[in-house]
């Protein structure tokens, strides 16, 4: 005889589409999985968006569920490459944002360096207008 409201019962009526079974198991493990993603993340919202990544997973993935296998050890697992997953994005976009200030002061420098290249040809160019041509420019 099943407990009442163990995580065997709890799977075969989530595997049976029963919500009730679903959020009985939400309630169970949000703050474990909560404070896990935490851990890894250090942000309360991207650690509830994992948690929330994690039971859309549950659902959708409760047809293949074995209830006579632990489910907190697949949702800690799901939770857990949830969150590693969302590190490495984040440093990836940490590294592109960076290389997008460095491509930033790249262009910057060629810049100042093309209009310090202008400037001296144009100040060559002014040395060699007669006194009054020169005149002429500089009040252009």
């Amino acid at each position: 005889m099943l407990k009442p409201d163990s995580n065997k019962e709890l799977l075969l009526r989530l595997k049976d589409s029963d919500v009730s079974g679903f959020n009985a198991l939400f309630w169970k493990y949000h703050r474990p999985l909560y404070a896990n993603a935490y851990k890894l993340v250090r942000n309360s919202e991207l650690a509830e968006d994992i948690v929330q990544e994690t039971f859309i997973t549950l659902w959708e993935k409760r047809s293949t569920l074995d209830p006579d296998r632990d489910i907190s050890g697949w949702l800690f697992v799901i939770c857990y490459n949830k969150s590693v997953d969302q590190l490495k994005l984040q440093l990836k976009e940490s590294l592109e944002q960076q290389r997008l200030h460095r491509s930033i002061e790249i262009a910057t420098d060629i810049n100042l360096n093309l209009f310090d290249l202008r400037m001296s040809t144009l100040e060559k160019a002014m040395d060699e207008l007669s006194p009054q041509k020169r005149r002429v420019f500089e009040l252009c």
